[in-house]
Order: structure tokens, then C-alpha cells, then sequence
């Protein structure tokens, strides 16, 4: 029932949008061992958040990656609604990397 007019909205949802509604689609695309791109779609958030009139990139998250000498600067943007998407940094290293390691060859 629509809140404002009072009207019943029935919407027919199909079996096939019932299955998709399950699945998020996803994709990494490693251009070199610095640099890689990712992509998803999501089915479920797409066309239930959503407005009718202007669907924009709902449903649809991206990110990308660099590696700066030992870090890993990373960045991802997800769309929820028209009203705001949500932005994310990260920033991580492998902290066995800055370490030496002691050589076993000279240990008996």
C-alpha cells in the first residue's frame, strides 16, 4: 500500500528475479603486480533500493589497488541509494616483510 496515495502497489516479482536476488556478481582485473581493479553487481540491492525514475549506479560497487613499495593503498565505492554511496580506504602491509629474516643455512 502506498503510504501517500493509499493505493495497493502490486508488484509481480517473476522466478527469475527471485533467483537472481541471490547472486552478486563480482570481477578482479590484476593489470600488474602494482595495480588491479575490481567490480560487483548486486542483483537485490539494485532493485530494492532503487527509485523507479532514476535507477543511476545502484547495485554496482568498484574499487581499485596500488602497491607502493610495501603497502597496499586500496579504494572502493559502493551505491546504496541515490541519496549517498559509501566511500572506503584501506591501508595495509605485510609486516613479516619488514623483517629480515635470519638465514638457516649457517644454523646446524
Amino acid at each position: 500500500m502506498d503510504p501517500i496515495t493509499g493505493e495497493s502497489n502490486t508488484e509481480k516479482i517473476t522466478f527469475g528475479d527471485k533467483v537472481l536476488r541471490h547472486f552478486i556478481v563480482g570481477s578482479e582485473l590484476l593489470l600488474s603486480k602494482n595495480f588491479h581493479v575490481r567490480a560487483s553487481y548486486n542483483f537485490q540491492r539494485r532493485n530494492e533500493l532503487g527509485v523507479d525514475t532514476k535507477m543511476s549506479t545502484v547495485g554496482l560497487s568498484w574499487g581499485l589497488g596500488f602497491r607502493i613499495s610495501k603497502f597496499h593503498l586500496s579504494y572502493g565505492r559502493s551505491t546504496y541509494h541515490l541519496a549517498g554511496a559509501s566511500n572506503h580506504f584501506s591501508l595495509s602491509a605485510n609486516l613479516g616483510e619488514f623483517f629480515t629474516k635470519k638465514s638457516a643455512a649457517g644454523i646446524n
